[in-house]
């Protein structure tokens, strides 16, 4: 349950809709990401994957926090990517078990045993962030979100 003062913001923002409404939104809104690829694979098979179906005010504040961590969180994450020892210590069990993961480490593997042709590098990084509610009255906390697949930005994505 959101905080007062998020619940209120919210309740202004996203008007409420009937059961009626929300049940054919989500059958809709299920029925075209179903068509269009947007799934994910869980032990019990192949399901839609989670949407929303209505916007979601995200706070200022997390928002400026977010906003004011980027640089150097985007600094931490390039200069991981130039530690082949770390990277390959940490990515080498995962690889074991996901075949994603283990064909991503063998190209890695592949191009600094071949050598890098090119000085430089470009790193283009997405970061998403999505707040953590204890329902304690703590604060709320941005909880970064990580994600292998490029179909969600590719179905839900128009420009």
């Amino acid at each position: 349950m959101p905080p007062a003062g998020l619940a209120n913001e919210l309740a202004r923002q996203c008007p409420s809709i009937s059961a009626e409404n929300a049940q054919e939104l989500k059958t809709l809104g299920s029925a075209w990401a179903g068509a269009n690829g947007l799934q994910v694979m869980r032990p019990t098979g192949l399901e839609v994957a989670p949407i929303s179906l209505r916007p979601m005010p995200f706070p200022r504040a997390a928002f400026k926090r977010a906003y004011e961590l980027v640089d150097d969180f985007n600094a931490l994450v390039h200069s991981v990517s130039l530690d082949h020892a770390f990277l390959n210590g940490h990515l080498a069990p995962v690889a074991k078990s996901d075949e994603f993961q283990r064909k991503l480490l063998h190209i890695y593997n592949t191009c600094r045993e071949e050598g890098f042709r090119q000085p430089i590098c470009l790193g283009i990084l997405r970061s998403d962030y999505m707040l953590h509610d204890e329902g304690d009255g703590s604060p709320l906390q941005e909880k970064q979100v990580a994600g292998a697949s490029p179909c969600p930005q590719r179905c839900t994505t128009h420009g």
